[in-house]
């Protein structure tokens, strides 16, 4: 579609989507842990990326991406723009000798790539931002609660991720805590996740021998 100079209300749709992402690039930045205009191509992107899988009455109440793969999207994969998540470093970048290093890195999470479960994070301390696939989200504390008696372990199939399956019920307990409460009731399988070096249960751990919990 050509259209001629200087005349922007001529491309009506584009025009109206620019404002409504640039004010989801706002909100996006605002509720991020760390606010950083540096980020701004990465909340664009992310904006983008979901509203893709929105429907829209233009296409007949289908999303963008059904009407162009043929396949409704999957939304499991979402995450909140800026949440703090966990990534492992891997065992080739760790430093030598010290086996009380960090085995995780605490980024930002900040969009998707093309393939499911391989996520974008940025990395404050280290200034860049990278595409992870071994990066776990702590689940939300919700207000007013605290988890159920019953949490076991989920290793899903694509992302061979391990996360404590729970609904929450009390109020004041957090995701840390359950995971050891769930390790002193599963010594064995706790200890295989922290062999292959789970970044929440090594983090806990590692925060127990810091306040000599452990020795």
């Amino acid at each position: 579609m050509f259209t001629p100079p200087y005349s922007p209300e001529s491309n009506g749709v584009a025009e109206h989507l620019n404002p409504t992402i640039e004010e989801a690039l706002r909100t996006m930045l605002e509720s991020a842990v760390t606010y950083d205009k540096r980020l701004w191509a990465e909340a664009v992107f992310t904006s983008i990326h979901i509203k893709n899988c929105q429907p829209y009455s233009a296409l007949k109440d289908l999303t963008p991406y059904e009407a162009f793969y043929g396949s409704q999207p999957s939304i499991k994969h979402l995450q909140p723009f800026g949440r703090e998540c966990n990534i492992q470093v891997p065992y080739q970048k760790r430093n030598d000798g010290k086996k009380l290093s960090p085995r995780a890195h605490r980024p930002i999470f900040t969009g998707y790539t093309n393939t499911i479960n391989h996520y974008r994070v940025f990395l404050p301390d280290m200034k860049k931002t990278i595409v992870s696939a071994d990066i776990f989200f702590p689940s939300f504390q919700i207000e007013g609660a605290t988890p159920s008696i019953y949490c076991q372990p989920v290793v899903s199939s694509e992302s061979k991720q391990t996360s404590l399956d729970y609904t929450y019920t009390n109020k004041g307990e957090s995701s840390d805590d359950l995971w050891r409460k769930w390790m002193r009731d599963n010594p064995q399988e706790g200890n295989d996740l922290f062999n292959n070096h789970h970044p929440v249960i090594d983090r806990s751990i590692m925060a127990d021998f810091r306040s000599g919990k452990r020795d």
